[in-house]
């Protein structure tokens, strides 16, 4: 599910959920020190379901953008691929093919996330 994702979105999940964790023990271990019912831990738990659930979804959703792309592909339609500055317009008849995570063409390598199909 997630070998389209975006690394650094999945990087930045999990480096969001260790210091929600890390601050949920620190506030918790500050609380029972002070001998005070720590209060937060709901807000702390929904929080890092949020980025659990956050992080699933858009795995999820990149791993169906791809296939609907490699999908139009398949059937000889035009896809559009972006990138920072251009636009790309792909297809068998224009001399792109499929390498492992996207498309190329010379020395021009896309990747299947910067890409969508009028599908969608």
């Amino acid at each position: 599910m997630f070998e389209y994702a975006n690394d650094r979105l999945l990087v930045m999940g999990g480096v969001v959920f260790v210091f929600i964790f890390f601050v949920m023990i620190l506030g918790s271990g500050s609380a029972t020190h002070k001998k005070e019912k720590f209060t937060s831990l709901p807000v702390f738990i929904v929080m890092l379901v949020v980025i659990v659930i956050g992080v699933i979804h858009e795995g999820y959703s990149t791993k169906q953008n791809a296939m609907s792309v490699y999908k139009a592909y398949k059937s000889n339609r035009v896809i559009k691929c972006s990138t920072l500055t251009t636009e790309y317009l792909v297809s068998k008849e224009r001399g792109w093919s499929r390498y492992e995570k996207g498309f190329s063409k010379n020395d021009i390598l896309l990747d299947i996330s910067s890409c969508s199909s009028e599908e969608e």
